[in-house]
Order: C-alpha cells, then sequence, then structure tokens
C-alpha cells in the first residue's frame, strides 16, 4: 500500500491539479512570452553601442512588459492557493525578466 500523505496535501494537491489544468493555456502563453522577452532582451544586449540598440531595446521592453503584464493576469485570476503555487513555481522568473531588463537600461 502507498503511503498515506499528511492530512490535507492531496487535497491542495488535487485542487491545483485540476486548476493547472484550466489554466495550462495560460501557463503555456506567460511561458511562450517569458522566452520571447529574453530573447528580444538578449538581442538588444548584443546591438548595444550600435545604431539599433534603441529600436531593439524598445522591442524587448514591450515584449518584457507584455510578459509580466500576462504572468500578473494570470495571477489575478487565479483562486489565492493556486496563485501562490504559481508565484512559487514562476516567481523566480519573472524577478530574473525584471532584471534583466534593468540591466538593458543600464
Amino acid at each position: 500500500l502507498p503511503e498515506a500523505a499528511p492530512l490535507g496535501s492531496v487535497s491542495r494537491r488535487r485542487a491545483f491539479s485540476s486548476s493547472a489544468a484550466d489554466y495550462g493555456k495560460d501557463v503555456d502563453d506567460v511561458n511562450r512570452k517569458f522566452a520571447e522577452a529574453r530573447e528580444e532582451i538578449e538581442a538588444a544586449m548584443e546591438s548595444k553601442e550600435t545604431v539599433y540598440f534603441n529600436e531593439e531595446a524598445s522591442i524587448a521592453r514591450d515584449a518584457a512588459n507584455e510578459a509580466l503584464a500576462a504572468f500578473d493576469a494570470l495571477l489575478a485570476r487565479l483562486p489565492p492557493a493556486d496563485a501562490d503555487a504559481l508565484r512559487r513555481s514562476m516567481g523566480l522568473k519573472m524577478e530574473q525578466l525584471k532584471a534583466e531588463l534593468k540591466q538593458l537600461e543600464d
């Protein structure tokens, strides 16, 4: 027989699993936007000190802001427990994106 899970952990896991399925497409969208933003930031960083930098930086800023806004919008739609779980799983990535965006501005 499998070991019994601590009381309450199974229901939380199930609740998140069903919600995760409900919001899976939205999470995938946030992840896609995150990846695109990082690519744009990288391209902008490579164009630093060239005539293309301002345009590349603007595109990168827009992409990063779109990813961050999508993440915040998803958090706002989730029930509190699921929002906390999403913050734990993706929050560090979003902070990384903010830091990379700040590097672009420096």
